[in-house]
């Protein structure tokens, strides 16, 4: 995967996409091992707590994650793990009632900024914006949004809710699953 950014290199970048299934967390995945491999150091975090993302991609079972770095129950060194150069940590297993309130707390925006001081580049894999909003509020908290779209999979005015619910972000595009 190449990619090229404007201007000055995002430190936090969130992944998006209008539906499930467009590729937000594989597009996670492959941008951060591919800053990984130009020697970046890089974090990938999960913040679905609604579906496990990054495990699901691993195939492994649920294990602890940001929720549980959140509520207190594990630090950062014991949740993340090492991927192809890459530090990433799924969501995690403590229950998340609330995920906007969490989202919008001083914990998280705290913890991203250790991240963001730890490391090169953080990038952080979400839900998509057609079922939750958690996705724009992460926008905010980022430097950079990358927006998947999956090729034929959402409809024109989808995609134009999903942009304008983002609202003024840094915003780039993937094109995801186009077909030859």
């Amino acid at each position: 995967m190449n990619v090229a950014f404007p201007e000055q290199f995002p430190r936090v970048i969130c992944v998006v996409s209008t539906r499930r299934g467009e590729g937000t967390t594989t597009v996670a995945m492959g941008l951060a091992v591919s800053l990984a491999r130009q020697k970046k150091r890089v974090a990938l975090i999960d913040l679905n707590f609604r579906e496990q993302g990054i495990s699901a991609l691993f195939g492994a079972p649920p294990r602890a994650g940001i929720s549980d770095v959140l509520a207190g129950n594990a630090v950062w060194k014991d949740v993340a793990r090492d991927f192809a150069g890459v530090q990433a940590a799924p969501s995690g297993t403590s229950p998340v009632t609330d995920p906007l309130d969490l989202l919008e707390s001083q914990d998280m925006r705290a913890f991203l900024q250790t991240l963001k001081n730890d490391y090169d580049a953080v990038i952080i894999d979400t839900p998509c914006l057609s079922e939750y909003r958690d996705s724009v509020i992460i926008s905010r908290l980022s430097d950079y949004v990358l927006y998947v779209i999956g090729s034929g999979m959402a409809p024109r005015e989808k995609v134009k809710e999903s942009v304008r619910l983002l609202g003024d972000v840094r915003l780039g595009i993937v094109l995801n699953r186009e077909k030859d």
